[in-house]
């Protein structure tokens, strides 16, 4: 494999981890009349809401909250998502990826014997550090996002099955 084409999957590699930190990380706080309001992520941001006398101040909020994550992590979002893009879009031009493509794909089983051990242990190990890296920077965020997926995966299912139980029961009635 040609130079050129690993040091593009690098940059995409890098593109990716940049991805993950920049969209988890915390954004910081405002402060709104003496008060201080978290920012949230990009990809799990903060609202707040209010009532009463004081609506006009949750859109207030919002507003500040939502220019201090445009200013901080917004940027390297966009910056990873463009330099990702455009390095994949010139790997995907070389023809001697696309020989690599098709090689692999001919002799996709012959590839899997093959294989070299220390290369997919290189590889899983760099994926590993990366994804320890953003959740050391990205912390909370991240494993708050992937608890409320995970719950939100099993509540679903588990409702779907506690309603089926329901049913079941009051059919046995």
């Amino acid at each position: 494999m040609k130079n050129s084409i690993k040091i593009r999957l690098a940059i995409i590699t890098i593109a990716i981890i940049g991805f993950l930190f920049y969209g988890f990380r915390d954004n910081g706080s405002v402060l709104y009349y003496g008060q201080s309001y978290t920012a949230g992520s990009v990809f799990n941001p903060d609202s707040y809401v209010s009532a009463g006398l004081f609506k006009s101040a949750g859109k207030e909020i919002n507003e500040l909250v939502s220019k201090k994550s445009v200013e901080v992590a917004f940027t390297g979002v966009m910056v990873s998502v463009v330099v990702g893009g455009i390095t994949f879009f010139t790997l995907w031009q070389d023809d001697d990826f696309k020989d690599i493509l098709v090689e692999a794909r001919k002799t996709r089983r012959k590839i899997i014997k093959m294989a070299n051990l220390d290369n997919y242990l290189i590889l899983v190990f760099i994926v590993v550090t990366g994804i320890l890296i953003a959740i050391q920077f990205a912390g909370e965020r991240f494993a708050d996002w992937l608890t409320d997926l995970i719950q939100q995966f099993f509540s679903k299912s588990l409702d779907k099955h506690e309603e089926k139980r329901r049913m079941e029961r009051e059919e046995d009635k």
